[in-house]
């Protein structure tokens, strides 16, 4: 059974990561089957590999067909975005992890269609607990 998302927050350097890392790691051994780490500004990058194009399946695809998937994520950690078309695609990511939470689901581009995927989340960010 999947939770909501834990978000942790906080200034660079405060520990979020290892913090995301320890709650991972004393989760029992049946509910960490799939852990994916993820660095949102790493994923922008990645944005096809993640979600997948017309031709070809996404990690999200892939991941929503296994059982107990865990996701890592860490936030946007740069303050400046080199391009419209980037900013675009932090959007479409955001929207997409925005669907899954609150949805269970996620439009897939290669089955062209909406699956369902529910993962567990434990996001690290430094915006501040009031943006939430």
């Amino acid at each position: 059974t999947n939770t909501s998302p834990i978000i942790l927050s906080g200034p660079n350097g405060s520990g979020k990561s290892k913090l995301a890392e320890e709650i991972v790691y004393q989760l029992p051994s049946w509910q960490t089957k799939i852990v994916h780490r993820l660095t949102l500004d790493d994923g922008i990058d990645f944005l096809d590999t993640i979600l997948g194009t017309a031709s070809h399946p996404g990690l999200f695809d892939d991941l929503s067909v296994q059982a107990n998937t865990t996701l890592v994520l860490k936030g946007f950690q740069s303050q400046h975005v080199d391009s419209k078309d980037s900013l675009d695609r932090r959007g479409e990511l955001i929207d997409v992890l925005d669907t899954m939470v609150t949805k269970g689901q996620f439009y897939s581009t290669y089955e062209n269609s909406t699956k369902a995927f529910l993962p567990r989340i434990v996001g690290c960010t430094q915006r501040p607990p009031q943006y939430f």
